[in-house]
């Protein structure tokens, strides 16, 4: 429902013109050492070694990954949530806010018992199938992957990079199976 989302700012006033918006998929085979090497630093190294200790291509030098990102140019996730604008909230407010929309049933509408299952549900795929998400948002990076050693019962540790003098409009979210 990402068209319901970036239709109007973080106020409810509704856009004028449609805002760009999409959505991509890409299906890859990455050489194995290259994405070990390429990625250091940015995925968990808990993480790239479960791609590489879970290879099941019959190519154990390549390792298969689909990507999914989704795009909008609204307001962005804690704007909306917030209702504010970025100066009027400090970057540890745009965190929570931003993680709160990932939360089951949460969501700017009144009815939260019909509303805010999708990005939740987002998340249960991403951990069933140990996979891996990105979201930049506002003056946010937070990476999550989900691998062997994660248990539901515990929260999910975010790595966070904040952008505090480089704020985007809009969001994506790209997820890695």
């Amino acid at each position: 429902n990402i068209e319901e989302h970036a239709k109007s700012d973080q106020h409810g006033n509704i856009y004028t013109e449609n805002l760009p918006s999409g959505l991509r998929f890409q299906h890859s085979k990455f050489d194995e050492k290259q994405l070990l090497s390429n990625m250091k630093g940015i995925w968990p190294t808990d993480f790239l070694n479960y791609l590489k200790n879970n290879n099941t291509s019959t190519s154990k030098s390549y390792i298969p990954i689909f990507e999914l990102s989704i795009f909008d140019s609204g307001p962005g996730l804690a704007r909306k949530w917030l209702k504010k604008e970025f100066d009027e909230f400090s970057i540890s407010e745009e965190e929570e806010a931003t993680l709160k929309c990932f939360q089951k049933h949460a969501t700017t509408k009144s009815d939260s018992n019909r509303y805010g299952i999708g990005l939740s549900e987002v998340l249960g795929c991403i951990k069933r199938h140990r996979g891996a998400i990105h979201i930049r948002t506002g003056r946010l990076l937070l990476i999550h992957a989900f691998h062997s050693d994660f248990n539901d019962k515990n929260p999910i540790i975010w790595q966070v990079t904040h952008f505090i003098n480089s704020p985007i409009d809009g969001t994506i979210i790209s997820i890695f199976i």
